[in-house]
């Protein structure tokens, strides 16, 4: 198998899902509320999605993931009604 090949069968699906949760999350920093949360959440699982897809990647990918879900959860927490 020549290396262009083997590198799409590796690494193809792992950068597939890598640019759809880049997309999610470049989305979701233009709105706000629950829907920002949801996308935010969205792109952090496809990033772990990712990981479990190439290992190798989880020097990047994890840390970024962990990002999303921390921009999440705030995004998250200030849709809620405050109390008085």
């Amino acid at each position: 198998m020549p290396g262009e090949q083997y590198w799409l069968h590796a690494v193809g699906p792992a950068a597939v899902a890598i640019g759809v949760s880049l997309t999610v999350a470049m989305v979701a920093l233009f709105l706000r509320g629950r829907l920002a949360a949801i996308l935010s959440f969205a792109a952090a699982f496809g990033l772990v999605l990712a990981t479990l897809l190439q290992p190798g990647l989880s020097i990047n990918t994890l840390p970024a993931a962990g990002l999303l879900a921390a921009a999440a959860i705030r995004a998250g927490a200030s849709a809620l009604p405050r109390q008085p």
